[in-house]
């Protein structure tokens, strides 16, 4: 186990791991952010949203050292354990939200089980349907106390951003892996389209087309976290910060 866990921590980019961790982080916060400050102008960040932040570092580096060993990877069973710690010490006073956070953890344990092959559709549709489920919601609930289903709503952009840019990393049949992007993207460019017109919204449609075209030119290339997840957040800066 340890000669696993020493090779893991070699092959390992660590500026690429740092990267994607931040561009993760930021992405998952984009939208409820933007929602919170749509709804109140003098949010209050209590010692919960500290342990909320930790948690979300802990998720992103326990899915960048995951997808960057092909999702078996001893490695990123520390930060998984440590995420869901901090879920529980952090928000053992909020069951709800706890429960919450506890699913993402579990699932990236899960997915890496041989048993279970998750390295599909219904895979990638479910991490991003948690990714937007768990991280958005808690955010919300902490500033704002209450949660209504509109913030969902709101935060739909961050799932199909995901599910477009995760994409290379659970559909390895290219044909699928097109058909995939390509509803995904169309879905993404409608949502946006239901934004108030602006510039952002406008170099965000347009970042979204480059996105098609770039993500479907290297489909039989190895995914890069780092850039994908970069680019995932800019698109989420243009929808909801401009």
């Amino acid at each position: 186990m340890w000669n696993q866990v020493k090779t893991e921590l070699q092959d390992l980019t660590w500026s690429s791991v740092l990267l994607s961790v931040l561009a993760l982080s930021f992405t998952w916060l984009v939208a409820p952010f933007s929602y919170i400050e749509s709804l109140t102008s003098h949010a209050t960040y209590t010692t919960n949203f500290a342990a909320l932040i930790l948690y979300i570092l802990c998720i992103a580096l326990s899915f960048t050292i995951a997808s960057a060993h092909d999702f078996v990877s001893i490695l990123s069973l520390g930060p998984i354990i440590l995420s869901l710690i901090v879920a529980f010490i952090g928000f053992f006073n909020r069951p709800i939200i706890m429960a919450l956070l506890m699913l993402l953890p579990l699932y990236l344990f899960i997915i890496q089980l041989p048993a279970t092959y998750l390295r599909n559709t219904i895979g990638l549709i479910t991490i991003g349907g948690l990714f937007t489920l768990s991280i958005p919601v808690a955010a919300v609930y902490l500033v704002t106390h209450r949660f209504a289903w509109s913030a969902l709503i709101y935060c739909l952009p961050l799932a199909l951003t995901t599910w477009m840019f995760l994409t290379p990393f659970f559909i390895r049949v290219t044909r699928i892996q097109s058909i995939f992007i390509t509803i995904v993207g169309a879905l993404l460019l409608i949502a946006i389209l239901t934004r108030p017109l602006g510039i952002g919204m406008i170099l965000a449609l347009v970042a979204v087309v480059i996105s098609w075209f770039w993500l479907l030119s290297i489909r039989k290339q190895t995914p890069y976290l780092a850039a994908l997840s970069t680019v995932q957040l800019l698109i989420m800066v243009l929808i909801y910060w401009t």
